[in-house]
């Protein structure tokens, strides 16, 4: 994420608008990025309403908006709902809500981030065969 200006609320003072939004850029590039001291690597967390993820995919890719809609709408009734799962998902672009979504969004000035900095542990576990 490029850092753009700060946003100048009180809680949090760091967040700032992302001026743009690189999903998986390949080594080289992110090294290049990090290196100016204007980018910082996306946790891949998104915090926004549901509303408002909605209008942004109609924005950006209203095909993919569709879905979401027609499902939301028969949720309680479980046969209906899978069946318009059943048939619109084969159909459905696969790509990931950074491309499909924050990259254009944060062109246009509708992302936010909020730094922080922490530790960061994997925990890794075995399973046997």
């Amino acid at each position: 994420m490029r850092l753009g200006d700060k946003l100048g609320i009180a809680e949090p003072p760091n967040a700032r608008l992302v001026s743009s939004f690189k999903e998986n850029p390949d080594s080289r590039m992110a090294a290049a990025y990090i290196a100016t001291g204007s980018y910082r690597w996306n946790a891949g967390m998104f915090v926004t309403k549901a509303s408002f993820l909605l209008e942004l995919l109609r924005e950006y890719k209203p095909e993919l908006e569709e879905a979401p809609t027609r499902v939301a709408a028969v949720w309680d009734d479980e046969a209906s709902r899978n069946e318009i799962l059943e048939g619109m998902w084969p159909g459905l672009e696969k790509i990931a809500i950074d491309h499909a979504v924050a990259e254009p969004a944060a062109l246009e000035g509708h992302i936010a981030v909020v730094l922080s900095t922490f530790s960061m542990s994997v925990l890794l576990t075995a399973t046997q065969s």
